[in-house]
């Protein structure tokens, strides 16, 4: 049986570990490892915010999940060993967050690394990341809307606090500058945008995101937080929007953000991933684990990431 363990080492300390197990994706990619199809078995750690339970097989035990729910960065696996005892053996890979930035990590995963796509790379890309209030234009009540410190925020340490408004005569404005919407484009119709922030409300609220080629040819998506307080991620496939006029996704030039659902609604982040028909047996997951409670990665100081993998060579059958 192959058992894996996740410890975060800060400043020489443990500070967190998680157990895990492979996915299905992740035992193929053991085997053709060990087979010499794939050069390396791993090659990148990935770190995230989401907190959704994996799914598990019951007639395996493995993990059915083939991505991370938000993923926000990777680092490559710097160095790797074998730790033999008597009781086991251990594979070891280390990797370092070297990033200037803050998060509340509550996911972390392994992959071979690479892509799969030249266009578009396996972590996803972020379009909006609302810390950044500066490049946004505040139309009518939206004015109001500001950045808010919050122990709640996963990307960073602040939201950007969005009021009602109506889309219309207020919202959130973004003009792009060389082309930075255009990555979108390289994205299928099959994946996904993911929304993360939090809701106070106690019922459903809307948020409305419109991408304009120009006034009159554009692309509406709504996302729906769940129907009770607290952090939210929420996702719609790219396929999902409402299209009016012929827009189209290599000419976009600004987005309208907006929601109407009486009361401040705080946005974290908005990337777009693969979709969930990826299954990758050669860059694809091999694991994740969802932490028992976050690790938080301070600002300007190196977070390491080990993970310990027992594989069980020196287990005898009976």
């Amino acid at each position: 049986m192959i058992e894996g363990i996740y410890k975060f080492i800060l400043d020489g300390e443990v500070i967190h570990q998680q157990k895990n197990a492979l996915t299905e994706m992740g035992r193929a990619i053991a085997i053709k490892s060990l087979l010499g199809i794939i050069p390396n078995f791993a090659g990148v750690i990935s770190y995230g915010i989401g907190d959704e339970p994996n799914s598990i097989s019951a007639s395996t035990n493995l993990i059915t999940n083939n991505s991370m729910q938000f993923e926000i960065g990777r680092t490559p696996v710097i160095g790797s060993s074998l730790d033999i005892s008597n009781s086991s053996d251990v594979l070891v890979y280390t990797g370092i967050i070297d990033s200037t930035a803050q998060y509340q990590i509550y996911e972390v995963g392994m992959f071979p690394g690479g892509i799969t796509d030249t266009n578009s790379d396996v972590t996803g890309s972020t379009i909006f990341d609302f810390d950044r209030v500066d490049l946004f234009t505040k139309v009518g009540t939206a004015s109001a809307g500001a950045l808010v410190e919050a122990i709640e925020a996963r990307i960073g340490t602040q939201f950007f606090s969005l009021p009602d408004t109506d889309g219309t005569d207020s919202y959130l404005s973004y003009q792009t500058t060389n082309n930075t919407l255009a990555i979108i484009d390289r994205y299928t119709a099959f994946d996904t945008f993911r929304l993360a922030g939090f809701d106070f409300n106690e019922f459903s609220s809307s948020v409305y995101f419109r991408f304009y080629t120009d006034e009159n040819n554009y692309f509406d998506y709504t996302f729906n937080t769940p129907a009770a307080s607290g952090y939210f991620i929420v996702s719609t496939e790219k396929n999902s929007a409402v299209i009016n006029g012929s827009p189209t996704w290599e000419n976009i030039t600004s987005a309208r953000i907006w929601q109407n659902s009486g009361s401040a609604v705080y946005l974290d982040g908005l990337k777009i991933d693969f979709g969930s028909y990826l299954q990758d047996t050669t860059t694809g997951m091999i694991s994740r684990a969802v932490l028992s409670s976050p690790v938080r990665k301070p600002p300007g100081i190196p977070l390491t990431i080990e993970y310990s993998l027992s594989i069980g060579f020196n287990q005898i059958g009976s």
